[in-house]
């Protein structure tokens, strides 16, 4: 062989040897075994699968190419650093909300713990980008800490009879005039959601009449609605209102006859429709930290 050849061969060998690690998932759509994933990860067309007996562990800096959804059995582990996130992206060169599905967490998946993850241009289908969705609810066990849901083209978060603490996070640039919301809660589930923020959004969060959430030290900026929107319809078990955070009444609300409504302290609502009053309504503002009732506009 040629001088001229081998050296040719000893550069294509060196900048093969620069590039970054792309590690492939298996075709098959489940994950059936523990696994970690390192480097730039492109998920396969088709969505995948985590079996209950698998956990996946995900290191710091690694880049996951989405392409469909993730239904999660199993458990993960993606705890990356404010230097190296962890990123779940589009595998589109020219990305845009939508471009895959979503994360499904059942009643039954296993413990998950996401620290430092960056969500973004999910959200197809138009149920959120991250779903906790079970019929009976699920404990605690799914956690995010410090993490960034941005440019779902629905929901940033999905919820219905599920419970899940969420802690620090960032939701931003959720602009669907419908569905652009950065936590939207329904169907009996009682969330933690602790020191959030919420950036131009069309609603920070939407909380059914069921649902009882606890709140503490969120805020809302450029937001359509700089607060937590509750849906239309009747009060007719106990409901608590506590947050810092205003609450906003735009749509039909009735405290049913079998309904109590407890507004604590410091509370303020901001409200554009009629509020019918069969049931109890107990106001619980002081001197120092009265509660606010005031117009939308």
């Amino acid at each position: 062989m040629k001088l001229k050849q081998i050296a040719i061969i000893l550069v294509l060998l060196l900048i093969v040897t620069q590039l970054p690690m792309v590690q492939a998932v298996e075709k098959s759509y489940k994950i059936g075994k523990s696994t970690t994933w390192t480097g730039i990860v492109t998920a396969p067309a088709i969505g995948f699968f985590l079996d209950k007996d698998a956990t996946l562990t995900i290191a710091p800096g690694t880049r996951i190419q989405m392409q469909k959804n993730i239904s999660v059995k199993g458990s993960i582990i993606a705890i990356g650093t404010p230097e190296e996130p962890i990123i779940f992206t589009s595998n589109n060169p020219n990305p845009k909300p939508g471009d895959w599905g979503f994360f499904e967490f059942p009643e039954n998946c296993g413990k998950c713990l996401f620290s430092n993850v960056i969500f973004e241009y999910g959200g197809a289908g138009g149920s959120g980008m991250l779903r906790f969705s079970s019929g009976n609810g699920i404990d605690d066990r799914v956690r995010l800490d410090n993490c960034t849901i941005r440019k779902s083209s629905s929901q940033g978060i999905w919820m219905a009879s599920a419970k899940a603490v969420i802690r620090e996070c960032t939701f931003t640039d959720l602009n669907d005039p419908k569905k652009g919301v950065g936590i939207w809660i329904q169907q009996a589930s009682t969330p933690s959601i602790t020191g959030c923020k919420f950036e131009r959004c069309t609603m920070p969060i939407w909380n059914d009449l069921s649902s009882s959430a606890n709140y503490l030290a969120n805020k809302a900026t450029d937001c359509v609605f700089n607060g937590i929107v509750l849906g239309a319809g009747s009060v007719d078990g106990k409901m608590v209102l506590s947050a810092t955070m205003p609450y906003v009444i735009k749509e039909k609300f009735i405290i049913g006859k079998t309904g109590e409504m407890l507004i604590q302290r410091g509370v303020t609502i901001k409200c554009s429709s009629m509020v019918n009053v069969y049931g109890k309504i107990n106001i619980r503002g002081t001197e120092e930290e009265p509660v606010i009732w005031t117009s939308f506009n």
